[in-house]
Order: structure tokens, then C-alpha cells, then sequence
């Protein structure tokens, strides 16, 4: 045992030993995942969790109830990321929305750095050692948002990093691990996965020893140690404020409801349709690099390792959220797997390494970027002016408005950050209330008898995201004749409930001809708007670009209107001022292009939409509209 003790030491010393070939795609992947990070930030739940942070900081305690809600003011609430929330909002505070991206990006390159460092002690292959680390990030970068999850993430890194070395022979290293899990469990609420890998090792292990036989199976006392370790790690859960509370929000009904109205709890199949066809291939590479390191590791895997690939591949096939765990799982199966330099990749000569490492490395990272742009995320700092309610929350805080709001979730992070405590929403984004709330909220979104429910919250104001701003719920409120549209900026709209509490913010400015939910009615009743109606209409339009607020997706709102009133020249004038301050907008390019072919402009129009057609999700629809306009 003392020898294989030593030999594992020497092999692991001589792991440790960098090449220039190995730095440089280190540091390639490196900047990888800070392209990754760095792209403005825009209205996540971050926004959220730093203020929860705020209020334990001013407060000195810890949440126990809604904090946001008017509509759940005593609901209990476990928090299960109230210590990231201090960190994000002191990162925040300290350094700004930089400082936050900066922090991100030295958690995420932490966690993968762990895993190379046990990719490195099992002597594997390090070009291959590169290669799976880019694919497992090209995977999992879906997850690389500034939230809670992150440090959990770390702490996922580091179990692995424990739990995949004990082999060595050395057990008191295991005596790390009940105090991650403690700091794991007040960090965020996955600490649950964490647990389930640890005990789903231990058992694995135990069975390659008792059931299977085998000789690779560790000793009898390295077992103890692990049945120890995994025990007093669970009972190290309980040391959080909420004690047993804490897994109370954790029901299979609860989860049942995040699964059909939160976006993270997508299963993976639908996230799957989603997906364009570079983000589809570096999946089934991954996967591929995975399946053949079974080929040659088949000998030597572990049923350990078995048995945690297939509780977080089914974790992940039933909701995305899991994807990153599964990707740093792989990698450290595949390490072991690759491990020795006995496979038969590690006979490639070193010229070849070299060439695959770049070029895979060059073509995941440009297929995430591409996957990025689709989604409207450009490289840079700070924060998303055309995705967060900037102006809504000025408009809401000048103007001033009135009692009891309505939000849907989408925006509830930035609205959180901005608005609270001062006024309360409708719904949060923490998930800080029941599951008919869900419910409720879910019927307003789908326009299913919206009025009951406004009427009985006494709901004043009702704001709108960009998501929504062309859903049944909104074309209802923008035609009701018991709302009145007082704020549109292509990013939000605000309508305000007729003589209630904010009539005179109607008075002085509400729109009676703007109806931005439905521009093709528009289109279709300005021919029967009079000379006077019609600059009553170009009118209120020129008040909303009033708008201190001065963002692309404003002017692309505008040219919208602009054509369907049947003025294309003004409309073209607006999307160009729309691509001045964002050269690639997808809105203001389709417009752009539209408001060319009425003037019959048919060349400039197609050559706007091959330019939109390199950045649109939807490329089918664009090549319909080239050939159209080509015929």
C-alpha cells in the first residue's frame, strides 16, 4: 500500500510539470471564459440577490419572509443563497458592475482550474486534458450568469477534486468536505446535488467492494472514512439559519411548478429546440469526447463514477439548471478514464495535439460567442442598456406613480434592485411565495380574466418587459378603455388604471393614439385617421423620443409606429438613429429594411437584411424576405 502510495505521488509530481503549449491554451481557455462573462449585463436575478444581500448588511439578520411582495408580505422564506447575496452586493458596492464580472470570472475559472488540477494528478493527457475543458465550458457557459450558483459551483469543483483522489490512499484529506458543504449549504441550494454525489459515491464504492469484488475497489478503511465523511456532511446541512426549513421549499410540487414557470427549469429537450447548430455540435462533441474515453477507461471505470454520470445526466435531461454540474462531472470521469497516458489519443504525435487543441479550442469558443450574439449579448462591461427597465424605473420614480404595481417575473430583478423597499411588487423573482401564486400570475400572463385579478390586488399600474410586450396581456391592457398607456421606450410599457390614484399622471401623459402591442390594427386604421388625428399620432410619438433615456431599442419603437402610420421616410430616419447607438439591432435592421421596400428601395433593403440575417435567431424568415424582395 505505502508503495502505490509513492508511485501515485511521484506520477502526480510529475503531472505538475507545464509545457509552454500547455500554458498557452491554458491561458486560451482562460480568455474563453472571460468571453464568456464579459458581455453587459442585463436583468437577471442578480440584480435581486445583491439587494437581499443590502438588506442583511443594513439589518444585521437574516430574511426569514417575502421581503418584495406586497402580495405574499408574510410568507416564510428560506433563503438558501443568503450569503451569496452579501457577496454579490459587496462586490457590487465595492467595485461596481466591472467589479461583479471580474469576481464571475475568477469563480468560474476557479472551478475549472480545479478540475485540471485533477486532471493533471491522474496523468492524463494534457492536450486532451484542453480539449475536454473547452467543450465541458462551451456546454455549460448557458450557466455563467452572476448568481448564487457560481460559488456553488466551486464547491462542486472542489467535492469532485476530494471525492476523485481518494484512491491515493490519503483519507484526511477527505476531512475537507463536511466543511464545504457547510459554507456550500449557506452559499446556495444545490448544496442537495452535492450530497446526493457524495452518498451515490460512497455507495458505488461500497458496492465495487462488497458486491462486485473488485480489485480496484478501495479498502475497508478508506470506506469508513467515506460513510463518515458523507454523514457528518449531512448533518453539516443543518448549520444554516433556517435550519430543517430549509429543505421544506425543496418539494416535488414546488419544483413541479418551477419546471412550468421558470426558464432554468426548462427540461433539456426543449432547451434542445432552442439551441442553433454550432451550440447542437459542441453538445454531441462533448458527449462523443465523453463516450470514447469509455472506450479505453471501460477497464478501469469505477462504478462510482457510473453511477454520478447517470444521476446528473437524468438531473439534467429533467431540468437544464443542471447542465454545468453534469459537464464538471464528465470531465473529472473523463480524467480518470484518459488517466496513465495508456489511451490511445495519447499516441497522436505532439504536432497534431498542438493543431486540434488550437483549432478546437478557436471553434467552440467562436460557436458560445455566436450562440451569445443570437441572444443579443455583444462582448463588453456593464450593464445592458437595451434589456434592463432603465427608463420605466425613472418614469415610476419622477413621475411619481401611485400604489400597487403589477410586474411580471422578467423584470422583477432590476425592479427589485431599483424600486424596494419603497414599493413592493407584484412577484419576484426569488421565488419567495406559494405555488397559487405562480398560478395567478401565470393566468394574467396568458390573459385568462386578467381584470378580476387587478381588481382584486387593487393593482394601479401594470408594467410590461420587452418579452411581453406583444402578448394577449398586453394588447388587452393597451385597448382596454379602463387603462391608458402613459410609457413606452421599446423596452417597457406602462399603463395606469383609469380614475384611480394616478389619474393626473394620465392627464399629463397618457397617449390615446399609440398603441405599440399591435402596430399591424395600427397600420390598418391609420387610413381612416383625419390631418389633424394623424399629427396628433407624430406627435405623441415625438414625446416618447423625449426620453432622457436614449436607447436603440426607443428609436426602433418608433420607426415601428412610423411605418405602420404610413410614413416611411420619418420611420427610416428612426431606425438609423436606432443603428447609431446599436450598429447590429435586430428590430431596428428588420424596420430598417421595411421602411426601404415602401420606398422602394428594393436593393438597400436587401442588403440591410443580409447584414440582419448574420445576426437573427430566426435566419428562415429573413431568406424568405431576401426572396421575396429579389423576385
Amino acid at each position: 500500500m505505502n508503495g502505490d502510495t509513492a508511485q501515485t505521488t511521484n506520477h502526480a509530481q510529475e503531472a505538475t510539470r507545464v509545457s509552454a503549449w500547455e500554458r498557452v491554451h491554458l491561458i486560451g481557455v482562460l480568455l474563453f471564459i472571460a468571453l464568456m462573462v464579459f458581455w453587459p449585463m442585463g436583468n437577471g436575478d442578480f440584480w435581486a440577490h445583491a439587494k437581499v444581500g443590502e438588506w442583511i448588511l443594513q439589518h444585521r439578520a437574516i430574511p426569514r419572509h417575502n421581503l418584495f411582495m406586497y402580495t405574499a408580505p408574510d410568507f416564510p422564506w428560506a433563503n438558501h443563497s443568503w450569503l451569496s447575496g452579501v457577496a454579490w452586493y459587496v462586490a457590487l458596492r465595492t467595485s461596481g458592475v466591472v467589479g461583479v464580472q471580474v469576481f464571475q470570472l475568477l469563480l468560474i475559472a476557479l472551478s475549472w482550474l480545479v478540475l485540471w488540477r485533477l486532471w493533471k494528478r491522474c496523468n492524463a493527457p494534457d492536450w486532451l486534458g484542453i480539449v475536454c475543458l473547452t467543450l465541458a465550458i462551451g456546454v455549460s457557459h448557458y450557466r455563467f450568469q452572476p448568481r448564487p450558483e457560481l460559488l456553488g459551483m466551486v464547491g462542486s469543483s472542489a467535492l469532485l477534486y476530494l471525492l476523485f483522489t481518494v484512491q491515493e490512499g490519503n483519507c484526511r484529506r477527505l476531512l475537507w468536505i463536511p466543511p464545504l458543504i457547510l459554507l456550500w449549504t449557506n452559499f446556495h441550494g444545490g448544496v442537495v446535488f452535492g450530497l446526493a454525489l457524495l452518498w451515490l459515491f460512497t455507495a458505488g464504492e461500497a458496492a465495487q467492494r462488497y458486491v462486485f469484488r473488485r480489485p480496484s475497489a478501495l479498502q475497508p478503511t478508506q470506506l469508513r472514512w467515506l460513510a463518515c465523511i458523507a454523514l457528518i456532511s449531512s448533518v453539516a446541512t443543518l448549520v444554516n439559519p433556517y435550519g430543517f426549513r430549509y429543505f421544506q421549499a425543496m418539494n416535488p410540487e414546488r419544483i413541479q411548478v418551477f419546471s412550468q414557470n421558470i426558464l432554468e427549469w426548462m427540461s433539456f429537450p426543449q432547451f434542445w429546440r432552442g439551441l442553433d447548430s454550432g451550440s447542437r455540435a459542441v453538445l454531441v462533441a462533448f458527449a462523443g469526447a465523453f463516450l470514447f474515453s469509455l472506450i479505453g477507461g471501460m477497464k478501469q471505470m469505477r462504478l462510482s463514477h457510473l453511477l454520478v454520470v447517470a444521476f446528473a445526466a437524468l438531473m439534467t435531461w429533467q431540468h437544464l439548471r443542471n447542465i454545468w454540474s453534469l459537464a464538471q462531472i464528465l470531465v473529472a470521469v473523463m480524467a480518470c478514464n484518459f488517466g496513465g497516458g495508456t489511451t490511445g489519443p495519447a499516441r497522436v504525435s505532439q504536432r497534431t495535439r498542438q493543431a486540434v487543441t488550437s483549432l478546437l479550442l478557436v471553434t467552440v469558443a467562436f460557436a458560445s460567442e455566436y450562440y451569445l450574439v443570437l441572444q443579443r449579448h455583444w462582448p463588453g462591461a456593464g450593464i445592458n442598456r437595451e434589456s434592463l427597465p432603465l427608463g420605466a424605473v425613472r418614469f415610476i420614480k419622477e413621475a411619481p406613480l401611485q400604489g400597487n404595481m403589477y410586474n411580471d417575473m422578467l423584470d422583477a430583478g432590476y425592479l427589485i434592485w431599483s424600486l424596494c423597499p419603497e414599493r413592493k411588487l407584484y412577484v419576484d423573482i426569488l421565488n419567495a411565495y406559494g405555488e397559487d401564486m405562480f398560478r395567478e400570475s401565470r393566468r394574467i400572463s396568458h390573459n385568462q380574466n386578467p381584470q378580476e385579478i387587478l381588481d382584486r390586488r387593487n393593482i394601479q399600474y401594470c408594467i410590461i418587459s420587452e418579452q411581453n410586450y406583444f402578448s394577449q396581456f398586453a394588447r388587452w391592457l393597451d385597448f382596454s378603455p379602463e387603462w391608458t398607456l402613459v410609457y413606452w421606450d421599446g423596452i417597457s410599457l406602462i399603463f395606469v388604471r383609469e380614475g384611480g390614484r394616478n389619474q393626473d399622471i394620465i392627464d399629463r401623459f397618457g397617449y390615446q393614439l399609440l398603441h405599440p402591442t399591435d402596430p399591424e390594427r395600427v397600420s390598418h386604421e391609420a387610413a381612416m385617421l383625419s390631418p389633424v388625428q394623424r399629427g396628433q399620432y407624430l406627435g405623441e410619438i415625438a414625446a416618447g423620443l423625449r426620453n432622457p433615456v436614449q436607447t436603440a431599442s426607443l428609436f426602433a419603437e418608433a420607426g415601428t409606429m412610423l411605418v405602420a402610420t404610413g410614413a416611411p421616410a420619418e420611420a427610416e430616419a428612426a431606425f438609423r438613429q436606432a443603428l447609431a447607438i446599436d450598429a447590429w439591432h435586430p428590430r431596428a435592421l428588420l424596420g430598417l429594411s421595411q421602411s426601404l421596400a415602401l420606398q422602394a428601395r428594393t436593393a438597400e433593403s436587401v442588403q440591410v437584411l443580409r447584414k440582419l440575417l448574420l445576426v437573427s435567431p430566426n435566419k428562415s424568415k429573413v431568406r424568405q424576405l431576401i426572396a421575396a424582395l429579389s423576385e
